[in-house]
């Protein structure tokens, strides 16, 4: 390496190391619920210190993080006390408000612990150690949650058996305003049913975004034995993925789901007679346009075109739910279904039937073998 490479190398390693001041490595999620929690720190702070109105933030961290050691284990414990008093949990659809949950009030500790570790230094005071910073709020918080007590059950959430899946099937046919948009919603369900997948490995996820399941991850393949049509959905976003390499140890996995076509019975809950369905009502497949065609031709595998292969498999929906918005947004990019939007109607539909507030049918792995599903099997690469 010559010297003005040298030069050059470690001029840039230098600024590197003044620029890493600062920077954030938490998920955008977990980010998000430390600024939260830091504002309601504020917040009490400036109350409880009786401060001015016109208090900037820079004023009130000086108060906030003292540089007296005592001084600051007493500001973290009353919030954490206060917090719990004063904070609602979760609202109940009969109207009883429940009390903070211990891990959510364990958030407000992980995250008070990040802030004085980022604003002391910030103040050129010293950090105290974070075992006395932690246990002095465990205290706390064991203490209000003996003295005013914790939620008093657990609130299980009821899974959708194949029985309730095939009545909300069902009804989708009866009250959907869209037919489009309701037969996303409905293979998504026949999907989750077999496959135990998440909301956000199918649907596109505000913290993690553009991670969604499109048509490239789709490919339909046809049974030496019975010529029935089967596919499989390679999920390359799953929950135990993390942006974050440490989290990871490792590549990132991706599950590839083999799902058969059932039974006559069973007709209702076929993915891929519903995924072959939504692909060539959009037209994206190459000579084939109908169901017919499909099965009369000699394909032993298809995919969607080559030019569609990035498109979402499942598009957003129009306002009032009167169809499926598959224009380019103003940046020239997709608007996917959102992971929320998946839940959200989910929700609707089965209060829509009188079912349990609670309800899902993302079930977990050992849940979906419990139900006898037996049209799937599922590998790792």
């Amino acid at each position: 390496m010559n010297s003005d490479a040298r030069i050059a190398l470690i001029r840039q390693v230098k600024q590197d190391r003044l620029d890493k001041a600062g920077f954030r490595w938490h998920a955008v999620k977990t980010q998000s619920v430390q600024d939260t929690h830091l504002q309601n720190y504020r917040a009490f702070t400036k109350v409880w210190k009786d401060m001015p109105e016109d208090a900037t933030d820079a004023d009130i961290d000086k108060l906030a993080f003292p540089a007296d050691e005592e001084d600051l284990l007493e500001n973290l414990d009353e919030f954490i006390i206060f917090t719990y008093i004063r904070v609602p949990g979760k609202k109940r659809r009969s109207g009883y408000i429940e009390m903070m949950s211990y891990n959510s009030l364990a958030a407000y500790r992980e995250s008070m612990l990040f802030w004085c570790n980022r604003k002391l230094p910030a103040l050129r005071i010293k950090v105290p150690a974070r075992s006395k910073m932690f246990d002095s709020m465990t205290e706390a918080m064991r203490f209000v949650q003996k003295k005013y007590g914790s939620r008093r059950y657990r609130h299980p959430r009821a899974g959708l058996g194949l029985i309730e899946l095939r009545q909300l099937l069902d009804h989708e046919l009866t009250s959907c305003y869209s037919i489009e948009l309701s037969e996303q919603h409905q293979v998504i369900w026949c999907i989750a049913r077999q496959t135990a997948c998440r909301p956000g490995s199918i649907g596109n996820d505000q913290h993690r975004p553009d991670q969604y399941l499109i048509w490239d991850d789709v490919v339909f393949e046809r049974d030496k034995v019975t010529k029935r049509w089967n596919v499989i959905i390679s999920f390359r976003h799953l929950k135990i993925n993390y942006d974050d390499p440490e989290k990871n140890r490792g590549q990132l996995r991706i599950l590839h789901c083999y799902l058969k076509a059932p039974n006559e019975d069973n007709l209702i809950f076929s993915v891929p007679h519903r995924l072959l369905t939504i692909a060539l009502r959009r037209g994206l497949i190459d000579g084939l346009t109908t169901k017919e065609e499909v099965m009369a031709s000699n394909l032993q595998r298809i995919k969607v075109k080559q030019e569609c292969r990035h498109q979402p498999v499942f598009f957003r929906g129009t306002p009032g739910g009167r169809g499926i918005d598959m224009d380019l947004d103003e940046n020239g990019s997709f608007r996917p279904l959102s992971s929320h939007a998946i839940s959200s109607y989910l929700s609707d539909r089965g209060r829509a039937l009188g079912y349990p507030e609670a309800h899902t049918v993302f079930l977990s792995p050992q849940d979906r073998y419990r139900s006898h599903c037996p049209y799937w099997c599922c590998s790792d690469s």
